[in-house]
């Protein structure tokens, strides 16, 4: 198993990891990615740019592998299924949300969302 990520912490973004490494038999490949601000809308939006082309070209460098599990960080991020459709049309490829709160959406139970459900 590989699992693709990024090279910088997510709280300190100063902090930088190893560009491979394998932990628990799971081989971990890092990307490079710049340091910018993860609090500010514009520079995380280029970060969610930057590190799903990062991560599609690393993929390329791969080789054959049995499904594609995407993740739910950065914003965006299932979003790469799309070119990785393209370039492996016979494998798998599952979203893992991660960030699924359903008693958040229940706290929040308005005539609006209910509307909306």
């Amino acid at each position: 198993m590989t699992a693709l990520t990024c090279n910088r912490s997510h709280g300190d973004e100063a902090q930088r990891y190893p560009a491979e490494e394998t932990w628990n038999g799971v081989r971990i490949r890092r990307v490079f990615r710049p340091a910018w601000s993860q609090k500010k809308p514009l520079p995380r939006l280029a970060n969610t740019a930057w590190m799903l082309a990062a991560w599609f070209l690393e993929t390329t460098k791969l080789g054959d592998f049995d499904a594609i599990v995407i993740g739910s960080d950065p914003m965006f991020a299932a979003s790469i299924a799309i070119p990785l459709r393209a370039a492996r049309p016979h494998t798998p490829i599952i979203h893992w949300c991660l960030d699924v709160f359903p008693d958040a959406g229940e706290a929040e139970w308005t005539g609006a969302t209910r509307l909306l459900s």
